[in-house]
């Protein structure tokens, strides 16, 4: 998993999204043609986030990172990995991370045991809570991207942000 981990976050460092989207698990019921488009989905979105938070500089990996923030991507959908996560083992590999836009924060990769394989599930990028206002630059970064990547009603939106992402990390 540190290797993989690893190669996440210099993937990231060196702006290869196409990289990081290949890593990740992907439903399995996906067709080719699925498979193509979410992970075009999922690099846009970490074009997205790159450019909210700015260029990275990535550090050590982190066994007790202090509280932070995070916003990222996953593929497929929650109510699948809601499915899939039931019971599953998972573990997030945490480095740190400074963002030229926004500070101090990490880079975090969550592992989920499936399938007998410890897979990638989601790739987060993550403001260190003593930021100021990093709760609110993480819930606008993810408003945005929600709103850019996906048709939804914005009371809708307001709902999923709060019960999303929490006011104390």
């Amino acid at each position: 998993m540190q290797i993989e981990a690893e190669a996440v976050v210099r993937a990231l460092a060196m702006r290869d999204y196409a990289a990081v989207a290949k890593r990740l698990h992907y439903p399995e019921n996906f067709s080719p043609k699925q498979r193509h488009e979410e992970e075009e989905a999922i690099v846009q979105a970490l074009r997205f986030l790159a450019e909210k938070f700015g260029p990275t500089k990535v550090g050590e990996r982190l066994t007790k990172p202090p509280p932070y923030f995070e916003v990222g991507i996953f593929a497929g959908d929650l109510a699948y990995w809601s499915q899939v996560e039931k019971g599953s083992p998972t573990t997030t590999i945490v480095h740190r991370g400074t963002f030229a836009r926004l500070g101090s924060g990490v880079i975090a990769v969550k592992f989920t045991k499936l399938f007998g394989a410890w897979r990638i599930e989601s790739v987060q990028f993550g403001l260190l809570a003593s930021v100021p206002n990093a709760r609110d630059a993480i819930v606008s970064i993810g408003r945005e991207m929600i709103e850019a990547m996906t048709p939804s009603d914005p009371r809708d939106l307001d709902r999923e942000i709060e019960e999303t992402i929490p006011h104390q990390p």
